[in-house]
């Protein structure tokens, strides 16, 4: 018997969950924290705990999830069943439904690795979504005509045109916010053996990253090293970063641009942006530069679009 209805997304490097007729539960980093114990493994932490070991020698931090992917069905697995008994007593959870969000153009066996790990979490009633049409429910936009969706995502972003909730055309770009965090460590260190803290990168995508304008006119960069787990701390003046948001979103305005092109006479009257990149300020006026005439819509919390539209399914 289903007693429960929720909404999985893996997306985003976060984990998020929504439970119909509550809300938003759950949504923490997908990140794992193992220690090493003789020739095994050990999981120490999950989500924001496994977050806040990054700086631990004796600890490997990672994500079981890459470009929305599941690299490790076990790791996988220990992330979503260690947030779901924070939620829920383990007996209730054959009698929950779910509904997982997983990316376009995925094939069978891919597929098959999220339903693996949901039911090995101990979920016994399972369906899939595609995350592109999810997301473009999650937007409130009932378009008449093909509008394409644009995806900014950590380690790349996907450019899909929809018609009536189909998939036409797909592309990918292998960049995503990260490449911006690694040409800023390039920029101020030239060593790739770093990491910017998280907070150190929400900073970044709020107060440095605009396109045009920004009332901030430096930023604390924080960073450790992945071998030393050394703290080291930069001042970064924004001129320094806003050439490197602005070359990242000529790349993805030309592929935009491409795909618009190729779709003709089938033509696009507006681009829609999800993930949690569509925050940067002044990306709306940068599209319209690119883009006159095509309306550009950025939802209010485009990091929750694939969630938002994947709980009206259930």
């Amino acid at each position: 018997m289903i007693k429960k209805q929720i909404a999985i997304d893996f997306g985003g490097g976060f984990l998020r969950i929504y439970e119909k007729n509550v809300g938003f539960v759950f949504a923490q980093p997908a990140l794992i924290a193992v220690e090493k114990r003789g020739k095994k493994y050990a999981i120490v932490a999950t989500g924001d705990k496994a977050e806040a070991f990054q700086d631990e020698n004796n600890l490997l931090v990672f994500s079981p999830i890459a470009e929305g992917v599941i690299q490790s069905v076990e790791y996988a697995t220990a992330l979503l069943k260690r947030a779901l008994v924070t939620l829920y007593p383990q007996k209730q959870l054959s009698g929950i439904f779910a509904f997982v969000a997983v990316p376009s153009g995925l094939d069978a066996e891919e597929k098959t690795k999220f339903l693996k790990t949901c039911a090995n979490a101990g979920l016994g009633h399972l369906d899939i979504a595609d995350s592109t049409v999810c997301a473009l429910l999650g937007t409130d936009v009932n378009p008449e005509t093909p509008v394409l969706m644009i995806d900014l995502g950590a380690t790349k972003c996907d450019f899909q045109i929809l018609k009536n909730f189909e998939i036409q055309k797909s592309a990918t770009l292998g960049l995503g916010a990260n490449s911006i965090q690694n040409a800023i460590i390039q920029t101020l260190w030239e060593d790739m053996d770093l990491y910017i803290t998280p907070q150190t990168a929400k900073d970044i995508q709020t107060n440095l990253c605009s396109l045009f304008s920004s009332d901030a006119k430096s930023l604390q960069i924080a960073a450790i090293h992945t071998k030393t787990k050394e703290a080291i701390t930069k001042t970064l003046m924004a001129q320094k970063v806003h050439p490197i948001a602005k070359g990242f979103f000529e790349e993805v305005a030309l592929v935009a641009k491409t795909m618009l092109e190729e779709t003709h006479p089938n033509k696009v009257e507006s681009i829609i942006f999800s993930g949690g990149l569509a925050n940067i300020t002044g990306l709306e006026k940068f599209m319209l530069k690119h883009f006159p005439n095509v309306q550009i819509i950025i939802p209010q919390n485009p990091e929750n679009c694939v969630l938002v539209g994947l709980s009206k399914l259930i």
